[in-house]
């Protein structure tokens, strides 16, 4: 009785790893290496003022533009790094699109801005000025 209850539960243990890894494969949503390590290195944004808070446009929708922006930190990051992680995440999405004829809304995703959280000393999303080429958040 108990080797049975041994062989049924090494059973249920295989056939539910086998059914992570297989709806892992499945996903199209699922993030590339490079965008990984983009989320990684943009985790925890330090800051001690709105000038170390700014935003980098990440990926490719169907009709052009970014399909994302990250926050990050000037305290944490160098941004020629970030930079050629989110060029290859571009390209990655950008064939993507084109290799599966995906369409989308066409609508601008505008640059949210980001500034400092002064009461947990982390750069956030939204209420600072748009950025471009690497200029601070206001």
């Amino acid at each position: 009785m108990l080797a049975r209850l041994h062989a049924r539960l090494s059973l249920l243990r295989l056939s539910a790893a086998l059914g992570v890894a297989v709806l892992a494969g499945c996903s199209s949503a699922a993030p590339e290496p490079p965008l990984l390590q983009l989320q990684e290195l943009t985790s925890a944004p330090r800051c001690s003022a709105d000038m170390h808070c700014r935003t980098l446009p990440v990926g490719a929708r169907a009709c052009g533009g970014p399909s994302r922006y990250l926050v990050w930190s000037t305290l944490v990051n160098r941004e020629e790094e970030l930079k050629a992680l989110a060029a290859q995440v571009t390209e990655q999405e950008k064939a993507r699109n084109a290799a599966s004829g995906r369409m989308s809304t066409c609508q601008v995703l505008a640059d949210p801005g980001a500034h400092c959280d002064f009461a947990i000393g982390q750069c956030i999303v939204g209420g600072g000025a748009p950025v471009r080429q690497g200029s601070p958040s206001q």
